[in-house]
Parts: C-alpha cells; sequence; structure tokens
C-alpha cells in the first residue's frame, strides 16, 4: 500500500466525514421553504430527515464489507457519485415520495464514504497513532488556531448560504 502523508489523508478523510453533516445541516433551514414548494406540511418534509438518518446507517452497513472486498477507493467514488447525483435530483424532484427515495440514495452515498474513512485511518496507521488522524480530530489537529478553524468552516458554509439565499 503506498504511504500517504498523514496531513492530506486528514485533509481528504475529513472531507468524506464532512458530507454527512453538511447535508444535513443546510437542509433542515429549508424544510419549511420546501414543504411550502410542495404544497404538504412541515412534518411531511420532516421525515425525509429520519430517511436520511437510517440511508446513513444502511451505507454504512452496505459500504464497509463493499470496501473490504473491492477496495477502499472504488467505494469512495461510488459513494460520492451517487451522493452527488443524487443530491442534484433532489434538486429537481416534485413528489414527496420522490423526495424520500432520493435522500435514500443520497444517505447511501455518504454513509459509504463515512465508514471508508473510518477504515482507512485502520489501513494506515495502528493504535496511539491513528488517534491524530482519526476524521473526527482531524481538523483539530492540522486547523489548530482559531482562524484557521474559522476559515475551514466557513468554506463549507459559504457555498451552502449561497445555495438557500
Amino acid at each position: 500500500m503506498p504511504t500517504i502523508a498523514p496531513v492530506r489523508l486528514a485533509i481528504m478523510l475529513g472531507t468524506l466525514v464532512a458530507l454527512g453533516p453538511l447535508a444535513i445541516d443546510t437542509y433542515l433551514p429549508a424544510l419549511p421553504t420546501m414543504a411550502d414548494d410542495f404544497g404538504v406540511a412541515v412534518h411531511r418534509i420532516e421525515l425525509s430527515v429520519s430517511v436520511y438518518v437510517l440511508g446513513v446507517a444502511l451505507g454504512q452497513w452496505l459500504g464497509g464489507p463493499l470496501s473490504d472486498h473491492f477496495g477502499r477507493k472504488p467505494v469512495a467514488y461510488v459513494g460520492l457519485s451517487v451522493f452527488f447525483v443524487a443530491s442534484l435530483a433532489i434538486t429537481v424532484c416534485s413528489e414527496v415520495a420522490w423526495l424520500y427515495g432520493l435522500r435514500v440514495l443520497q444517505a447511501l452515498g455518504g454513509g459509504a464514504t463515512v465508514v471508508i474513512a473510518a477504515a482507512s485511518v485502520r489501513d494506515h496507521f495502528n493504535g496511539r497513532e491513528a488517534a491524530p488522524c482519526s476524521p473526527v480530530s482531524a481538523w483539530c489537529c492540522y486547523w489548530h488556531r482559531w482562524w484557521r478553524r474559522r476559515w475551514a468552516l466557513s468554506c463549507y458554509t459559504l457555498p451552502a448560504g449561497r445555495v438557500f439565499s
């Protein structure tokens, strides 16, 4: 297995892990607007959040064994592709039932990328040396100053703000 710099690995894995929260956090403020757009009650759109969470669990459950069998990169690429295509399709769907199905698909792709990030850390590091490179602590270790953390968060939230404004 080729070696990879810990900083590069942390950035790549942190980005993979950030997909799931990004798909929830940028989505929640738009729920009332989506309900108006679909012409349904808000609770019907809120159900798509629960569907997404179940889909993430299913994506992790399927992504782990698939990445063990086919390798981390192919499953990560497929997961990212499914996430991306489902995200685009959500923007043009016109029925709530389609929204639920597309959110499950989006979550399957996102869930697969999360499990790949955790498995990749175990592939490259052992024991205590894995801790600084875990996806959760990656940003804290390599963006250790306040202004750098703020800048990194802004990079994620600026595009989302433009979409929903």
